[in-house]
């Protein structure tokens, strides 16, 4: 379940120094006469984690325990299957040992929580159902081609986002194409500017903890409601999409929304009244949920169909 993570010291002994290049095969470099470390040249030959020493000695690990875990099992730095949390912690306790890493006091500042979802749906088509999380509104990154990928704000501020992606087209724009498999939608939660110490971090304590939030967090993903005018006046999309927000989640959650979104004062203005006029003005006369978006809810479709591990299922080595 960990992909990603970034571990850090800020100032390492000597001796730290001296373990930690030898089993990281360190290159010595320099940088306007300043000698530092890294692997960068063998890092994907060497279990995939980048590990520097700055000029300062402050020691920088980034990688995928994810892939840390499939390079150990195939050789191949792959991270399109899962693996469980308790697979991740192991990972990391071998992480340690195999870059000369072990007793070295390290502090987590980014880590990354999630699985692969196979489905018969296009991932695309999944993208386009699921408009907020817990209240909050899901944006397509332009900077990801074909709107392959969805996430919650991702502004400087925020340590904790949740993101969804095609796993498939991220492949494929890597050129390592998957065969045998139809769709594969990647949910992912990403926390960043952590000061975690890793003994903490890895506690079986804390990961159970981790991996429960993340599948309570899956549960809250909402599907975009179909709404249709039936009042005697005109509506526009942004107000019928405001209004099944106003159906599912009530009046409180879409203020809110509209307050954590990057609107003019026009927009905000008109979002606003809106919700503020849908009792008052009695709106919700005026809206009402179609008859397909009735049936889908009749059967109780509420989610991308993953559900959480039951807790009498997860097993942990002491």
């Amino acid at each position: 379940m960990i992909d990603k993570i970034t571990l850090k010291k800020k100032n390492i002994t000597d001796k730290e120094l001296k373990q930690i290049a030898s089993k990281s095969k360190l290159k010595k470099n320099t940088k306007n006469g300043a000698i530092y470390y890294d692997n960068g040249d063998t890092k994907n030959f060497n279990g995939g984690f980048f590990i520097q020493i700055d000029t300062r000695g402050a020691l920088t690990v980034s990688g995928s325990v994810h892939k840390f875990f499939n390079f150990e099992a195939t050789g191949k730095l792959t991270n399109y299957n899962n693996i469980t949390m308790q697979q991740a912690q192991q990972s990391i306790t071998k992480i340690l040992e195999y870059y000369g890493l072990k007793g070295i006091e390290l502090q987590v500042y980014y880590f990354e929580i999630g699985i692969n979802h196979e489905t018969e749906e296009p991932t695309h088509k999944i993208l386009e159902r699921f408009q907020t999380l817990n209240g909050k509104k899901l944006y397509y990154n332009p900077k990801y081609k074909k709107e392959s990928l969805k996430t919650t704000e991702i502004d400087k501020d925020k340590k904790r986002i949740f993101r969804m992606y095609d796993k498939l087209h991220e492949l494929k724009e890597k050129r390592q194409p998957l065969t045998g498999v139809k769709n594969l939608t990647r949910y992912e939660t990403i926390y960043k500017r952590q000061d975690i110490p890793l003994q903490e971090f890895i506690t079986n304590e804390n990961l159970k903890r981790l991996e429960e939030d993340f599948y309570k967090e899956i549960q809250e993903l909402q599907p975009a409601p179909k709404v249709e005018y039936i009042g005697t006046g005109k509506s526009s999309t942004i107000k019928k999409e405001l209004a099944g927000v106003i159906i599912t989640l009530g009046t409180e959650k879409a203020m809110q929304m509209i307050k954590e979104q990057d609107l003019t004062p026009k927009e905000y203005r008109t979002r606003r009244e809106f919700i503020r006029d849908w009792f008052s003005k009695e709106l919700y006369k005026e809206y009402k949920l179609t008859k397909e978006e009735n049936n889908i809810r009749n059967e109780n479709v509420t989610n991308a169909g993953i559900t959480a591990t039951p807790k009498s299922k997860i097993h942990w080595q002491r």
